[in-house]
Parts: structure tokens; sequence; C-alpha cells
């Protein structure tokens, strides 16, 4: 693939700045427009020249990522090592996979079972306050992190994403009965919200 010097320092200096192979791919498809599957090909093809030249000691793709699956294979299947879930639906701008397969029917009924003391869903405004509001009106509640399901979870998500569990938020469930609902919405925190600082 033919490529400017440029980029090729360009991606060099992100990669020794500490950045994983998905995020450079990530940073050329948001902030300089290529395709996914383009900019994947321009980060391979430096990074392997890179490495066998000897110029960068930053490790290759296969070397960063190896702990967790590379949902690009062309098989449909992925180990999570003690379950494998089935790539059932994929797109690439935006990224979005759905699997199939990631928990058992059991592990489904375990995951309802241990969320108890179910309350109404609220929005938080920028006061602080939470308030109900005509987006969601469904119901949550917390699953306590001690729960045996939850560490189990916590794995494969972290199996599959690389993401460590130590970064996750605290599991919770969502229950909607007849008329409940989500209606799309945009969330977000505003700088100068009491709750921003100690969120973000």
């Amino acid at each position: 693939m033919n490529r400017d010097h440029g980029l090729t320092s360009y991606i060099k200096s992100c990669l020794d700045s500490g950045m994983t192979y998905t995020q450079v791919v990530f940073r050329l498809a948001v902030e300089s427009g290529y395709a996914l599957p383009v900019a994947h090909r321009i980060v391979d093809d430096v990074t392997n020249e890179l490495c066998g030249s000897g110029e960068n000691e930053s490790p290759s793709r296969a070397e960063q990522e190896q702990s967790f699956p590379d949902i690009r294979s062309t098989e449909n299947v992925i180990d999570l090592g003690d379950r494998k879930a089935q790539i059932a639906f994929e797109q690439h701008l935006p990224r979005v996979v759905l699997l199939d397969n990631f928990l058992s029917h059991d592990e489904c009924d375990r995951l309802c079972a241990a969320a108890t003391g179910f309350t109404p869903s609220n929005v938080m405004e920028k006061d602080g306050n939470e308030r109900s509001h005509a987006v969601r009106n469904s119901d949550s509640a917390g699953i306590s992190a001690t729960a045996d399901i939850v560490s189990i979870v916590e794995r494969r998500i972290n199996k599959l994403t690389g993401w460590p569990i130590t970064h996750g938020e605290a599991m919770q469930i969502q229950r909607y009965g007849p008329d409940q609902r989500y209606v799309p919405h945009y969330d977000f925190y505003l700088p100068d919200s009491v709750q921003y600082e100690p969120l973000m």
C-alpha cells in the first residue's frame, strides 16, 4: 500500500506514545476520515514494516492484542475461554458487533435473580438531582459485585475487549414492563454540572 512518509511517522509516534493498535486505527478513521478496513490495512502495514526493520520497539498488533479475540477473523465464533460466542451481526461504521451465546439461559436467569430492589429509572439533572423523565420509565436494580455471575460476565467482557475489569461500571439490570419504554435521547454531563468531576 502506498502512503506518504508523514503518515508512517504519525503512526509510529502514536504507537511510541503507548497507544494500542486499535486506538491508532480508530484515530485514523475518526480524525483522518479513513474507512475502518483501510485504516486497519495502513496500521498493519506500518507496524509490520517498523517491526521488520527494527526501527520500532512497539509490539506488533498480534503481540499487543493476543490476550483478547480478534473479531475480524473469518470465523464467526469467538472463544471467550469458558464459552464460545457467535457473531450474529457485524457493522464497520459505526463499529457494532452483535454476539449470540455470550451468556447461557441459566446465566441470564442468575443475573435476573441477582437483581433485587428495583426502583424507577431516573435521569440526572444538571443540579445533581435525579428525576423521572418521559424518555425512560423502566425499573432498574443493581447487582452486588460479589455475586458469582458478575465475575463471570466481567471476565468475558475483559476477554472480548481487553478493557480492564477495574474500569467497568457497577452492573445493573433494566426491567421493562408493559408500556415502559426507552426513547432515543442524548446522555451527557455538562462540564459545569455537579456530577461531572466525580464521574469523569
